[in-house]
């Protein structure tokens, strides 16, 4: 999916942009675990009310640990469903987008062209 939609922007800006949509996508995935621990913790503290260094849990709180580690993801997972309706990058779409982008010539991220080098030499930028 997301090379999808690195081929969509770069049909909108005419600029790859891969890169930053990768750095976006792990950032963003590493502040979503960093969320979704602070999340578990709280929970566990606060609605489930378990103490550090206790042995015994009441039928009570067994019972919120069943709601915590499964109505609050499957509800996180509905709501990220329901935000995935407006992705409208459907196949016909994408061919279109891609046919659209081989009859363009690439343009690199930098904005530079890169000249053609002889075998063993590297590109440079002009």
């Amino acid at each position: 999916m997301l090379a999808d939609v690195a081929d969509e922007q770069q049909l909108v800006t005419g600029r790859r942009t891969e890169g930053a949509l990768f750095g976006i996508l792990s950032f963003g995935q590493q502040l979503a675990t960093g969320a979704a621990i602070m999340l578990a913790g709280w929970l566990l503290e606060h609605f489930v009310r378990m103490s550090p260094g206790a042995t015994a849990l009441s039928p009570q709180s067994i019972g919120r640990i069943a709601v915590v580690y499964s109505w609050v993801p499957a509800a996180l997972f509905g709501l990220a469903a329901v935000l995935m309706l407006k992705y409208n990058l459907t196949r016909s779409r994408m061919q279109g987008v891609q046919a659209e982008l081989q009859g363009s010539a690439p343009v690199p991220a930098s904005g530079t062209a890169l000249a053609a080098a002889p075998p063993g030499r590297a590109k440079t930028a002009h």
